[in-house]
């Protein structure tokens, strides 16, 4: 899945592997996002019994790497939220990962 200032490409990939975690099981979708700057940034996802473990690269340099206990969709109004809930290693917390109009 490709996001480019907002122009997403394989937006069917993100929603495929949701439901992968949703019935836990095993699979792996490239979230690439490209900065103002012409930064890209690549986010692997990893999802194995409804778990989700990332690592985070911007130009094939490594930030970080965590793993979160759940990815999970959101409808609200017309947006569609993609968050990734109760993360843990170097980054803590929730964290939105695409917001998007549907």
């Amino acid at each position: 899945m490709v996001n480019s200032h907002g122009d997403l490409k394989n937006l069917r990939e993100l929603r495929e592997f949701a439901e992968k975690v949703k019935d836990k099981e095993t699979d792996a979708i490239d979230y690439v996002e490209f900065g103002e700057e012409g930064q890209r940034g690549l986010k692997t996802l990893t999802t194995t019994d409804g778990m989700v473990e990332i690592s985070h690269f911007a130009d094939d340099r490594f930030i970080e790497e965590f793993r979160c206990e759940d990815l999970i969709v959101e409808t609200e109004g017309k947006t569609e939220r993609y968050t990734l809930i109760a993360c843990a290693g170097d980054f803590n917390g929730d964290l939105e990962l695409l917001s998007v109009p549907k």
